[in-house]
């Protein structure tokens, strides 16, 4: 009878250290698994930062090279203003004087900006009608085109900038990704020095679902 159950005792054994190789033998093939896949999504996740980061540079460099471009459009604008208001100053005197020659010389200096406010500025009756307006530059006729280059300029930079801004969010989100598959490639490294089995299985699983939510990271996010 006590050889029976020591034969007994003894294929327990036998059976509890087959099960604990192949539970060994499956964790470490898992923990390979984990470690090539966290180390393959980590360099693709550094790749998507630094593509997103040279968008990023991208953008804010038009986008400064744009605002220049504004600045001297917007430079021009004042200086043709400066201009048109000079010549219609004297226009102004001569119109109120009644100085037909003069009128016709400043006429022909009239820069096309100037000239249609002007000849819209005259049908209001100015002299005559309190509501017209103060001078041709308030007409809805004068238009400037470096003040409306400047303007559409702006709203280029400002669309680049915030295409810019958008781009680093996506590098940003992509360099905090890589904290999670560091963490699963940390957990899969270690894994096999840890003998317990309890401790070891814990560790394996840890890195599994650190790698899982890293993954589901990267395929939410957009791809350069």
């Amino acid at each position: 009878m006590d050889q029976l159950r020591s034969v007994g005792s003894a294929k327990m054994r036998l059976l509890r250290w087959i099960n604990s190789q192949v539970w060994n033998y499956w964790l470490e093939i898992i923990a390979v698994l984990l470690l090539t896949t966290a180390s393959l999504a980590t360099a693709w996740n550094g790749y998507q930062a630094a593509r997103w980061g040279g968008v990023q540079s991208t953008a804010y460099s038009q986008a400064s090279a744009k605002r220049v471009q504004a600045s001297d459009a917007s430079s021009s604008g004042f200086i043709e203003l400066f201009m048109d208001v000079e010549v219609f100053n004297d226009y102004a005197d001569a119109f109120t004087s009644n100085d037909t020659q003069l009128m016709a010389f400043l006429e022909r200096q009239f820069s096309d900006r100037l000239r249609p406010a002007v000849t819209a500025w005259l049908a209001t009756s100015p002299l005559s009608n309190p509501d017209a307006p103060a001078s041709p530059l308030d007409m809805e006729e004068y238009s400037s085109p470096s003040f409306d280059r400047a303007e559409r300029l702006n709203e280029e930079a400002d669309a680049l900038f915030a295409s810019g801004l958008e781009a680093s969010d996506k590098s940003d989100q992509y360099i905090l990704n890589t904290v999670y598959l560091a963490t699963a490639l940390f957990f899969a490294g270690i894994a096999g020095k840890i003998a317990g089995r309890p401790a070891r299985t814990m560790i394996v699983v840890i890195g599994t679902l650190m790698l899982v939510y890293g993954l589901f990271h990267i395929f939410s996010l957009p791809v350069q």
